[in-house]
């Protein structure tokens, strides 16, 4: 209310001895995760990037610097800008097809009861929490091109067998329909999360003007969900980039190199190759590139909608 003194000021006139008693307390409730992160994220990370300038092979105690040239040979490695290549077109399916399905399946599941919208809730949410290994594995039986279960319905329906994971030109496509299916989920309640805090009065006020749902939509639902929709975005992103585990366990980056995703090729320089310093390089630039597409994403879907 009005005149009633906010937290900061009751904060502020409480004595000094009493505020760093607080301010000690807050730290101490942090520091246990600033620790985590400490010693997940961020020494992991120095490690990496001072492991991109040597040629250490995980064998030998002695780390040699090498400059740059770890990074010249990954920019100029033909296989590592096929693994770029064939991660871009899988990020861009992932964004293109799920986040629009997500989107309009929220919309579809916002109208219903409430005790329905729980069950649909729970039935989407499912796979999320079910292990990547296990799906991998069912879909992959699904996408057996003998006798999967897909094209046992397609030769139902009179409709040729498909090779899925064998085709170069399928192999991506199948491995988004798969990602988009388990992660569907996790975007469909943050949609739905942020649909359900659009106040109804908006909708009311389209009404009275004469604007059809489509209107509504373009009007109302886009410009209010456009925080929502870039924190669904940027998830999606980092997600898609960082594929690994789908295409480990199905295909191993075949057929040739049809699958090779940046994260699996990293992978085998490290651990099969035992090339650390340049596998870490390639980490190097797969982290800057999710870092300037995330930051594009911030400059492209700043709003300045105000409920």
């Amino acid at each position: 209310m009005l005149g009633q003194p906010t937290a900061h000021r009751r904060w502020i006139s409480l004595p000094r001895g009493q505020r760093r008693q607080q301010l000690i307390s807050a730290y101490l409730f942090v520091l246990p995760a600033i620790i985590f992160f400490i010693g997940v994220r961020i020494i992991p990370i120095g490690f990496a990037l001072y492991l991109s300038f040597t040629n250490w092979d995980i064998l030998s105690p002695v780390e040699h610097l090498v400059g740059i040239a770890n990074y010249t040979q990954a920019l100029a490695d033909p296989i590592f800008l096929i693994s770029l290549k064939n991660t871009a077109y899988y990020s861009l399916l992932i964004v293109a097809v799920g986040i629009p399905f997500a989107l309009a399946m929220a919309i579809a599941v916002d109208r219903l009861l409430k005790p329905i919208q729980l069950g649909v809730r729970f039935a989407f949410f499912l796979p999320l929490v079910t292990s990547t290994i296990a799906v991998t594995v069912v879909w992959a039986w699904l996408y057996q091109p003998t006798y999967g279960l897909l094209n046992t319905y397609l030769r139902m329906l009179g409709i040729p067998d498909q090779t899925w994971l064998l085709d170069p030109v399928e192999v991506i496509p199948s491995l988004a329909i798969m990602s988009i299916w388990k992660g569907f989920g996790y975007n469909l309640i943050i949609f739905l999360a942020g649909l359900q805090a659009i106040d109804q009065s908006y909708y009311e006020a389209a009404k009275i003007d004469g604007a059809n749902r489509w209107q509504q939509f373009l009007n109302v639902t886009l410009p209010l969900l456009k925080p929502t929709t870039l924190l669904v975005f940027i998830t999606t992103v980092i997600s898609a980039f960082q594929v690994f585990t789908q295409v480990y366990v199905m295909t191993d980056g075949g057929p040739g190199y049809a699958s090779r995703v940046i994260s699996l090729h990293i992978y085998q320089q490290a651990f099969q190759n035992l090339k650390m310093g340049s596998a870490s390089a390639m980490a190097m630039v797969l982290f800057v590139i999710i870092f300037v597409l995330t930051m594009l994403q911030f400059r492209l879907g700043r709003s300045n909608v105000e409920y």
